[in-house]
């Protein structure tokens, strides 16, 4: 499975952007993320970004059938469905991958051990799904 730093990053277009909320699109879907920014995003509308988007997942239940996908699709996340593909990071936190990599911050007593790479999980997530700006150049 996926487990590399490259691979837990999400890329995609800078659509609309305020000085606390960014929309996202990814490429080669409709999909338009709605997501909070601690700063600024200093990109150009149009323009390529890429970085960690980082959410608080209530409730984990793994799953055995159906696809990824982020619910909805024009808004915050609601609702995520994805594949596990990283445990080993720091804080209660793995990598989900739905439409693109998600760093889900695991609720007690829940914990990121408790789910296989590979595993097919669905959750709700609370308001306020992050973007964090990766470091490397676009």
């Amino acid at each position: 499975m996926e487990s590399s730093v490259a691979s837990n990053i999400a890329r995609g277009t800078l659509l609309e952007k305020q000085s606390d909320r960014i929309v996202l699109g990814i490429p080669g879907t409709d999909y338009r993320l709605h997501l909070n920014v601690a700063t600024p995003i200093a990109a150009s509308i149009g323009s390529s970004i890429s970085g960690r988007i980082e959410a608080h997942a209530r409730r984990i239940d793994v799953t055995h059938t159906g696809g990824h996908f982020i619910d909805p699709v024009y808004g915050r996340p609601r609702i995520i469905q994805g594949r596990v593909i990283d445990t080993a990071l720091e804080h209660p936190m793995m990598v989900v991958k739905a439409v693109v990599p998600l760093h889900i911050r695991v609720r007690p007593p829940q914990k990121p051990s408790d789910f296989e790479i590979g595993a097919i999980v669905n959750f709700s997530v609370d308001p306020g799904a992050q973007f964090i700006p990766a470091d490397e150049p676009h």
